[in-house]
């Protein structure tokens, strides 16, 4: 948590208005232990960031959904993004990281209207489980897609052909780069 604190002091420097910190919280609903109870981290790092001048800035994300929603009943208003992936097996019906929603649609299709349902402002995917169609369908439901860890230039074009919001990548220069080199305006 002090670590935490000194990150948002050196970020509040920052002069973009534009400004959004994607705060994910790792925790995991199948190992006790590894980590404090849900309403326990929250409330660790929600005390933070309420003294930062960065606390309108932030989004917090997190697999373990279960997280999000202690932030949903800490306060309702806090902008919440939920994390998924398919492709290590959290996504399922009745899944533990889903904090055991019902989820009836095998190609992930509902996960969209499932995170507005529950008052969530982004879906943050991992960029190998969405498709065209499941970017429309969130973005019908006025949900963002921002997807992650996009890494290699082929599949930084693709994600802005689908029309997804935000890129996240270890490699922000070069997603830049890639946009300036081929004259889009995406960001």
């Amino acid at each position: 948590i002090p670590k935490l604190s000194e990150l948002l002091e050196l970020t509040s420097q920052s002069n973009s208005d534009e400004l959004v910190i994607n705060l994910e919280i790792k925790s995991t609903p199948i190992e006790d232990n590894l980590t404090p109870p849900p309403e326990v981290m929250v409330k660790l790092i929600t005390e933070v960031v309420s003294k930062s001048k960065l606390k309108d800035k932030i989004i917090y994300s997190s697999f373990d959904w279960r997280v999000l929603r202690e932030i949903k009943n800490l306060d309702p208003k806090i902008s919440r993004a939920y994390l998924t992936s398919e492709q290590k097996g959290k996504v399922y019906d009745k899944s533990p990281w889903m904090d055991f929603m019902p989820l009836y649609d095998s190609d992930s299709r509902e996960l969209p209207r499932l995170i507005k349902t529950l008052g969530g402002e982004a879906w943050h995917p991992k960029h190998k489980d969405i498709s065209r169609d499941i970017v429309k369908i969130s973005h019908e439901e006025g949900l963002p897609v921002n997807v992650w860890t996009v890494n290699e230039e082929y599949d930084m074009m693709r994600m802005i052909d689908y029309g997804v919001d935000g890129i996240m990548t270890d490699y922000p220069l070069r997603l830049k780069e890639l946009c300036e080199r081929k004259n889009i305006k995406w960001f």
